[in-house]
């Protein structure tokens, strides 16, 4: 790759940059909030800020609500832009807004440096003879430059991480609350990625920022794969200093550049944090991308990208963040929103509207629109006044280069060549990407450990469930569970397996209980598993001593019983409590005459409690489940 790498020999002198004492641009940032105060430690500016300079087409567009809300037929709406048809304290009514509501096309935001770099080759071959990156970074860089932790944002976020994952960034050395970003230690740095419209290259930004008559790349900006993406914020780390990473973590896009960045230079990167994203970009997910880049080339004004300002394919774009807007969140959630409420010409919500004895909606839906076409539509228009369309094709071409096999072999086998501590995080009402890429990903690296949110927001659910994933990536960073249930199964688990020959069956129920604390931690119940196919051996020796020293032996699990025996023991069952795990007391050849339910914490006496009684008597049952033949349960797992 011909390039020239940039080297810090002043403090006002850098070649492949301009250098500027940040004081004389703008005033020191800090973002106040109820965790403490956030300041930016950069003491430089990489880059002009001056935005007179830059061209007409580029200057920041007027609102165009009002010309859009013609074309789009919008009604109005209250100020956030969704109706409340759902009680404040029901988690539908979590659903957020645009986070990036301020932002600005082709500007750097406030705050945001920013770095100029020559002559990068781009993996098609194309060379970009200005390369600018936007970034944001919070905390200092120690002595030997290894603090450093790389954040990567999603599709059309800015690089002000503090704007959108404000909540597990903080001062851990100042608060009771540990952040799983902390400034007091961590040096973090966030690039704004090439094609988006906030201060890097791309479709708004010169084609050499140091003209100020040269033109913007507009349409004819190639494409960035999300290796070139890595690439070109690895110049920058360098420019800054960074000698290693002790994280590499992201949501989303971000996830999969966090992915790459593991895989290029893995002796750079101490840990790595995947969050609802993939190894691979998906079929799914390109049809959706294709799919939103149509309405914008449909749009008559897109003019195959040649579009000047003023006259921007607005509609196009709208409609494609409308369907990227339901693609990011889960029909549950829409539904239990908006409960098919509908908004009159007045704005005002009314309830769902009823059918008439013929079928029709009635008067109600002809006179205003629905509730949820209504918050789709504002989020469209918000969203035109903040992005630009030849950046979001950029973008959703980039997501669609994902792929690390991708001149590196078999799939699986690069995923297992990553041997740094990872956590990987999924989202259970994930639709845009499903929980199931997360699991793939666990399943073939090495070191990586899975935890689920449970959400019903969908994929956006790594934006609004931010307290629970602080926890969980700050437990991981601190070598912990990444759920407090799980750290108490995993402890549980270490007594069951110290447990003495006299304990068999205190060591069941812990091992029951165990699993039963792991409270949706997937992962941890798989590592539970593991260990406890590893006692099962123990467990049978155990067993078969006692056997043989008595004249009665236990019930086996997948022993066919009595189908009379059966039924009366499925009719007893029906009448009772489910439990997740019980004990139950039974004679061999009898039906089940009671069920003692296992506690959540067995006491310390359980078993000499068990041994007054006749051990044989017993059977641990799992998950209890009959129909009208059999009992399923018994003494596996």
């Amino acid at each position: 790759m011909n390039r020239v790498t940039s080297q810090l020999v002043a403090p006002k002198t850098l070649t492949g940059a301009l250098l500027q004492p940040r004081s004389q641009i703008f005033p020191q940032r800090v973002h106040s909030s109820h965790h403490g105060s956030l300041t930016t430690s950069r003491s430089f500016k990489y880059g002009s800020k001056d935005q007179s300079a830059r061209p007409a087409a580029l200057k920041l567009r007027a609102k165009r609500c009002k010309g859009l809300r013609r074309n789009l037929n919008v009604s109005a709406v209250s100020t956030e832009g969704k109706p409340d048809t759902a009680s404040e304290n029901s988690s539908a009514a979590a659903i957020p807004g645009d986070h990036m509501a301020g932002a600005e096309i082709g500007k750097l935001p406030p705050g945001v440096d920013s770095a100029t770099f020559h002559n990068f080759q781009l993996a098609s071959g194309q060379i970009i003879d200005h390369l600018v990156i936007a970034y944001s970074t919070y905390g200092d860089l120690n002595e030997n430059g290894d603090n450093g932790v790389i954040v990567g944002h999603s599709l059309t976020s800015n690089s002000n991480v503090d704007e959108w994952w404000q909540p597990m960034m903080g001062d851990n050395s100042a608060s009771e609350t540990q952040y799983a970003l902390d400034t007091s230690s961590d040096f973090i740095i966030c690039c704004n990625y090439c094609g988006s419209p906030y201060g890097s290259s791309s479709p708004v930004i010169s084609k050499d920022p140091s003209n100020e008559n040269a033109v913007v790349h507009g349409g004819d900006f190639p494409v960035f794969t999300m290796q070139d993406q890595v690439r070109a914020q690895k110049l920058l780390l360098d420019l800054l200093g960074v000698k290693r990473l002790k994280m590499s973590i992201g949501g989303s896009m971000g996830g999969m550049l966090a992915l790459e960045w593991s895989i290029m230079y893995p002796e750079f990167v101490d840990r790595l944090v995947i969050i609802a994203a993939c190894g691979r970009h998906t079929d799914w997910a390109i049809g959706i991308g294709e799919a939103q880049r149509n309405a914008i080339i449909a749009d008559r004004n897109f003019k195959g990208g040649t579009y000047l300002a003023g006259e921007e394919p607005d509609a196009g774009l709208a409609a494609a963040r409308m369907m990227a807007m339901l693609s990011y969140r889960a029909p549950s959630s829409v539904d239990a929103k908006f409960g098919r409420a509908t908004v009159g010409n007045d704005g005002d919500a009314t309830q769902a509207p009823e059918a008439t004895e013929d079928g029709n909606l009635g008067e109600t839906q002809e006179q205003g629109s629905f509730a949820v076409e209504t918050y789709l539509q504002y989020q469209g228009e918000k969203f035109i006044q903040r992005f630009d369309a030849n950046c979001y094709i950029a973008l959703t071409k980039t997501l669609d280069s994902h792929d690390v096999s991708i001149g590196r072999g078999d799939y699986e086998e690069v995923l297992a060549s990553v041997k740094m501590p990872t956590l990987v995080v999924g989202i259970d009402s994930d639709m845009l990407y499903p929980l199931s890429l997360q699991e793939e990903l666990v399943r073939f690296m090495p070191q990586s450990v899975l935890h689920t949110i449970y959400s019903p927001h969908g994929h956006d659910s790594f934006l609004i469930e931010i307290d629970q994933l602080n926890d969980c990536v700050a437990r991981f960073r601190g070598d912990m569970p990444t759920s407090a249930a799980a750290e108490q199964a995993r402890q549980m688990m270490s007594e069951a397996s110290e447990a003495g020959e006299c304990d068999v069956h205190m060591l069941e129920a812990n091992l029951a209980s165990a699993l039963q604390r792991a409270d949706h931690s997937e992962n941890e119940v798989r590592r539970l598993y593991k260990q406890l196919q590893q006692l099962q051996n123990k467990l049978q020796a155990m067993k078969a001593e006692r056997s043989t020293a008595s004249e009665k032996q236990l019930p086996v699990a997948n022993e066919k019983q009595d189908p009379v025996t059966s039924s009366n023991t499925a009719q007893q069952r029906n009448n009772a409590v489910q439990l997740p795990w019980g004990v139950f007391k039974s004679a061999v050849g009898e039906p089940v005459r009671e069920m003692k339910p296992l506690p959540a914490n067995p006491p310390p006496n359980m078993c000499d409690t068990l041994e007054k009684e006749d051990l044989s008597d017993y059977v641990f049952y799992g998950t209890v489940a009959e129909d009208k033949q059999s009992t399923k349960g018994g003494g596996g797992w």
